[in-house]
């Protein structure tokens, strides 16, 4: 019973480290920022078509960009009949943001080699990128190793009880065998370590697939007014 009991610890210890981290609140920091001279404090509906700015609001009438704490913005978009805020994490979308402004038309001939340089791999439903960075972050920090280590220690440990139950003194024939008991024990740290190879290997591949999807529905605009 107790050794089942270690085993369901260890599984629900996996299943923890192969979850990707979610953001939470937001708090706001000192006054709107200007992402560029070419732009205000306030991005107005002529600024947001000329940049191909805040994509899939329709009734878009204005926005304004707020630092927050740990890095990142938020976006404050006024619509003809409601306020939206959208948060974006990523520790370089100022910079990211600010070149695009400044750079928009030799961007719309060099788009890969901008999306190259910042790691870009996705966009939002605002239209704004996802970075490399950014997905890596969100995951969970220990996500490949971690989930990789515990099936390791899951699979090894299981053929080590096995072992041990081989050299008990009793039950049959093959109960006692030294020999047997060393194989089973070897081959159990060898298939934990291939186990644990591929499920780290697989696992984090999932966990940036994940992360990916949580940053955009972590961005989706929310109605607040």
């Amino acid at each position: 019973m107790k050794n089942i009991l270690v085993y369901v610890i260890l599984i629900a210890l996996l299943y923890w480290q192969c979850t990707p981290r979610h953001y939470t609140g937001y708090h706001k920091v000192g006054d709107p920022v200007v992402l560029s001279e070419n732009l205000g404090e306030v991005i107005d509906l002529e600024e947001r078509n000329r940049y191909d700015l805040f994509k899939g609001i329709d009734d878009f009438r204005s926005a304004q960009f707020y630092r927050i704490k740990c890095g990142g913005l938020v976006a404050e978009i006024q619509t003809e009949n409601r306020k939206l805020v959208s948060v974006n994490r990523d520790g370089h979308i100022f910079e990211i943001l600010e070149e695009y402004v400044e750079e928009y038309q030799w961007i719309q001939t060099s788009k890969e080699v901008f999306e190259r340089r910042w790691q870009i791999v996705d966009y939002d439903t605002l239209g704004f990128p996802i970075t490399r960075e950014e997905v890596a972050d969100r995951a969970s920090p220990i996500s490949g190793f971690g989930c990789g280590l515990g099936a390791a220690v899951i699979v090894a440990g299981m053929a080590s009880l096995v072992a041990y139950q081989i050299l008990l003194p009793d039950r049959n024939e093959i109960i006692g065998d030294e020999e047997l008991a060393t194989k089973v024990f070897a081959g159990g740290i060898v298939a934990g370590l291939v186990s644990g190879l591929l499920v780290g290997a697989i696992t984090k591949n999932i966990s940036m697939k994940d992360a990916l999807k949580s940053i955009k529905d972590s961005r989706v605009p929310q109605v607040v007014e």
